[in-house]
């Protein structure tokens, strides 16, 4: 079944009576070579065991079936089983979850998977792409690369540097768990059908450890996300309210680490902020 041609992929949705959801998100990668691209950036080898989030029409699975020891494929909408099954049929190395990825139980899925040899590969719709990419880095799975195809935007951010204008609380918390990298941009021509937006693949690769040691990672996370709460604030005002003790209290302590009172979280980087969080978690109380 030629699934690298949008004329085809329209008419098999057609043949089945399904038309893409926006809901859901769903712009089909109908290009070969772009999918081609994305193996080569998760460097999948014939011992890898791979977790891809929405297969779509398996367009990719199969491909990546074809290189990897196994494929588990979570997939959230039941109109598409059918076509996925079906051009999954001569793959036994290949599994079908359905379900909402952000809901779905990774650690059931991938309890018994070799730590060092999953990555997850994926396709992702904008409104999914944070809340999962938070959702695997915060919840420590096994896994040891993520390559995502996101919004140019989306991928921006994720790759972003202090001082950049799309520096912000993900890219610090990125940067703590994994190193983010922008592999390349996508043109929207590869789509079925063609989304308004333009896309980038980035590749996130795990640290081993967390990039520096903190205290109480949760507490560290929920800090960073405080920190960026308000770009209009100083960095001090939007962490003021976080810890007991007053302004000037916090301002001295920022002090030792050498932060100007004026300073801005965009500034500051990752390294920075665990210098800051553990300076103030060591001396004042969290409310």
């Amino acid at each position: 079944m030629n699934l690298y041609s949008p004329k085809r992929v329209a008419e098999l949705l057609g043949n089945f009576g399904i038309h893409p959801k926006k809901s859901f998100g769903q712009n089909f990668l109908v290009d070969q070579n772009i999918i081609k691209k994305i193996i080569a950036t998760a460097e999948l080898k014939n011992h890898d065991k791979v977790v891809e989030i929405g297969p779509g029409l398996g367009t990719m699975t199969v491909q990546m079936a074809e290189v990897s020891k196994k494929v588990i494929a979570i997939e959230l909408d039941n109109r598409l089983i059918p076509i996925l099954e079906k051009n999954l049929e001569r793959y036994d190395n290949t599994d079908i979850i359905i379900g909402d990825a952000l809901k779905v139980d990774f650690n059931n899925i991938i309890k018994n998977e070799d730590e060092k040899q999953l990555k997850v590969v994926a396709n992702l719709p904008y409104y999914i792409t944070t809340p999962l990419v938070m959702k695997l880095a915060r919840e420590r799975q096994p896994i040891d690369r993520m390559v995502l195809m996101v919004q140019k935007e989306v991928a921006e951010r994720f790759t972003a540097i202090p001082g950049s204008k799309n520096y912000g609380a993900i890219s610090v918390i990125l940067d703590f768990y994994f190193k983010a990298q922008l592999a390349f941009d996508v043109p929207n021509n590869v789509f079925y059908p063609k989304p308004k937006v333009s896309s980038s693949v980035v590749n996130l690769k795990k640290r081993d450890e967390p990039k520096i040691p903190v205290q109480d990672e949760q507490v560290f996370i929920n800090f960073i996300n405080k920190s960026f709460s308000s770009r209009r604030k100083t960095f001090v005002n939007n962490i003021v309210s976080i810890y007991e003790g007053s302004k000037s209290e916090l301002i001295e302590f920022l002090a030792q680490t050498n932060v100007a009172k004026d300073a801005r979280a965009e500034e500051l980087s990752t390294e920075k902020f665990g210098e800051i969080f553990e300076t103030i978690y060591n001396n004042l109380k969290v409310r």
